[in-house]
């Protein structure tokens, strides 16, 4: 779990504690620059936001991720009820699979560092019109039903990745964790829009496939959950 709580600002009376709750080194770092494009973007071109890195041991919730949410959400509370006792409440973004232990976490417990939720970046930024859409995401993502299922009250009709796409989105997946992958980005995703030139929305469901994106093809057009997230949360802290 990292942590990056801000340092310094030209307008002192805005500082927005942040919490990024399971990603890597990459896709923490990913995530701080992406918030700090959208707070310039809400705020205005001299606006500068502080930033603080908090690390916290996020192996065992790990261990319990995608099959035990239960005792990931329990493990999770535990965590983010000292985030908040520690640093104040902040806002968090988490990736999306721990969106499944936030949503099994018990109802006293609401409050704790709960994240800029999927299901308000979905609802918020998706299209109105009917829209044919593909998962990149970690193997779980792509095939459990839980990202689809935030989906349920618009018009989706939904292209799923076969054995072999399965494999290399997440194969690319891992090797973003660790280093830029550019090339292996961009033929993966040259390669997926040219077996499936009909998608409209390629959604991003994956924080290490954000660092993938600027790899793409122009043809690609991407509903962009980290980015989104980011978005919405320098909307939230702007009120």
């Amino acid at each position: 779990m990292h942590q990056a709580a801000t340092t310094g600002s030209a307008n002192r009376g805005c500082v927005v504690t942040l919490a990024i709750l399971g990603g890597g080194v990459r896709s923490a770092a990913w995530y701080y620059q992406a918030l700090q494009q959208e707070l310039t973007a809400a705020r205005g071109a001299l606006h500068e936001q502080t930033v603080v890195l908090w690390s916290m041991p996020f192996g065992a919730i790990n261990e319990c991720l995608p099959h035990d949410m239960v005792q990931a959400s329990r493990l999770l509370a535990g965590h983010c009820a000292q985030l908040v006792d520690t640093i104040g409440s902040p806002y968090t973004l988490a990736n999306i699979t721990l969106h499944e232990a936030f949503d099994q976490m018990p109802a006293r417990l609401a409050g704790y560092g709960e994240p800029v939720h999927l299901r308000d970046v979905i609802n918020h930024y998706w299209p109105a019109q009917r829209q044919r859409a593909f998962v990149l995401g970690t193997r779980h993502t792509m095939k459990a039903g839980y990202l689809r299922s935030l989906f349920a009250q618009h018009a989706v009709d939904w292209q799923t990745a076969d054995a072999h796409d399965l494999a290399a989105i997440d194969a690319l997946r891992r090797e973003l964790f660790v280093n830029d992958a550019h090339a292996t980005a961009q033929h993966v995703l040259h390669a997926l829009q040219a077996k499936y030139p009909t998608v409209d929305q390629w959604i991003v469901g994956c924080t290490e496939l954000a660092l993938a994106v600027p790899a793409a093809p122009p043809a690609m057009t991407f509903f962009h959950v980290p980015q989104l997230q980011c978005r919405l949360l320098a909307a939230q802290a702007r009120r």
